[in-house]
């Protein structure tokens, strides 16, 4: 009875002991403080377990404890306490420990890189992290691995995740459909995928509608934000509906997919000489930024149309009409009693009229090519021009249409009288009659005075042969 209690209490015992050990190679996750207990079959069979000092001693099976648990993301490592540390050398591990290790354990990439550079990284970064310490790793090195290298570039990759601007701003160029102003070309470096994009107006507001275009050579196609390349020119069109005059602000956001892995640091229990050890478990994760970029880039320009006498600029015209079309869409100008400028078709233009300085001034037009077309001329001997006049609209100026216009008919009109030299110091009277008469001439009337050319010597006649002529009367 003695010997059954014995068997039943060593049996006892032994459930205990599994109870409070557990196979690491088969759990799925880990608890800082907790034992475990693996045996060199364990550290070939699993591809997930790894030693951290070469040439230490791994027999039979070991007791050992999970001291700390660190997750690395991109370029920043976080251990179970929340403490959080950003280094390069996070990158280049997490890049060790994504990788396949291949079917012969000891001689694999992984464990080499490991044996090579853990105790680099814990010299650095881990034992600043809860639970570990300088010594963990040896720095007992492995035969060299493609990933020595590999995940150094990869390092430096991360190193420089984000956006930037390479715009040359100065080569900038605004132009227009109509329905949008294209601006660009921009260029920007950035790591993965753009996935947002955001052009704030002259008020700091989103503008709605955006598209964007690149360049095949000379062909131009449509493209979505995810196929904008890093360090490749794109365009941003802007609807002109949105009322924007200035682009103040871009947003840029995107991500890109980065090498993630949970660490579990397992120290052994059984002495000195014994292996330290890590468990993985990799990942991919995005890692997403957002920047923005301030510009200042006017969309708008201003015209003005000055209506002058070809051979006196200094006489201006008033009242004369136009039209503006922008040659670039073939719309017309509207202008609504707010000032909003839209464009329409020719019937619904506005009909803009000179002022007293024979000037028309339209503010806030978009970019391009614009013809002005007269519409009407009160003025007395002009005819309306019937081709128009072309010039270009450019961003933040006034562009200046001086459109001349001759004098086609004038009016005629004067005196005739007889000038008595008797009552005169001077031979003849003024015949312009510039200054006062003489009250002495007499003014004639009943007299027909016909119109001659200088150059012939011949009456002149008008379209239907009839003589220029008319004859005067006398009031004063």
């Amino acid at each position: 009875m003695n010997k059954m209690k014995k068997m039943l209490v060593t049996l006892i015992m032994i459930i205990i002991a599994v109870i409070g050990y557990t196979n690491i190679s088969k759990a799925a996750s880990y608890t800082v403080g907790q034992d475990v207990t693996i045996t060199f079959s364990d550290y070939l069979e699993d591809s997930n377990l790894f030693c951290v000092e070469h040439h230490q001693s791994m027999r039979g099976t070991l007791t050992y404890k999970v001291i700390s648990q660190v997750d690395i993301r991109g370029n920043t490592s976080t251990d179970h306490t929340g403490k959080s540390i950003e280094s390069w050398y996070n990158a280049k591990l997490a890049h060790i420990l994504s990788a396949d290790n291949g079917a012969y354990k000891q001689s694999g990439p992984v464990q080499n890189a490991i044996w090579n550079y853990m105790h680099t990284w814990m010299k650095n970064v881990g034992q600043y992290h809860a639970g570990l310490y300088d010594g963990f790793a040896s720095n007992v090195s492995g035969s060299n691995s493609y990933l020595d290298s590999q995940s150094s570039d990869y390092a430096n990759e991360v190193a420089n995740l984000g956006i930037s601007d390479n715009t040359k701003k100065e080569n900038l160029s605004v132009k227009s459909d109509g329905n949008y102003i294209k601006v660009g070309p921009f260029n920007w470096y950035f790591s993965g995928t753009l996935s947002e994009i955001g052009v704030k107006n002259q008020n700091g507001d989103l503008v709605s509608g955006l598209k964007f275009t690149t360049y095949n050579g000379t062909t131009e196609s449509e493209i979505g934000i995810g196929d904008i390349k890093s360090g490749k020119d794109f365009y941003i069109a802007i609807p002109i509906s949105s009322g924007i005059n200035k682009i103040t602000t871009i947003t840029a956001k995107g991500s890109v997919s980065v090498k993630g892995v949970t660490i579990w640091f397992l120290e052994s229990q059984s002495g000195y000489n014994y292996q330290n050890m890590i468990y993985r478990e990799p990942y991919d994760t995005p890692y997403e930024y957002e920047t923005p970029f301030e510009y200042d880039i006017d969309l708008l320009g201003n015209l003005k149309v000055i209506k002058v006498n070809k051979d006196n600029h200094e006489i201006k015209l008033q009242g004369v009409g136009f039209k503006i079309q922008n040659k670039d869409t073939g719309k017309y100008v509207h202008k609504a009693a707010d000032g909003t400028i839209t464009y329409v078709e020719e019937n619904q233009a506005t009909e803009f009229v000179t002022d007293e300085n024979g000037e028309i001034f339209i503010e806030n037009l978009v970019v391009g090519t614009y013809v002005a077309y007269e519409t009407k001329n009160p003025n007395y001997g002009y005819e309306i021009i019937s081709e128009g006049v072309e010039g270009t609209v450019v961003i933040d100026k006034t562009e200046e249409f001086v459109i001349e216009n001759t004098q086609v008919y004038v009016k005629l009109s004067g005196y005739v009288w007889l000038d008595k030299q008797y009552a005169k110091q001077s031979e003849r009277n003024d015949l312009y009659r510039d200054n006062d008469y003489d009250s002495e001439d007499i003014l004639m009337e009943d007299v027909v005075v016909r119109l001659i050319d200088r150059r012939t010597g011949e009456v002149v006649k008008d379209d239907d042969g009839n003589e220029f002529r008319a004859k005067t009367n006398v009031r004063i």
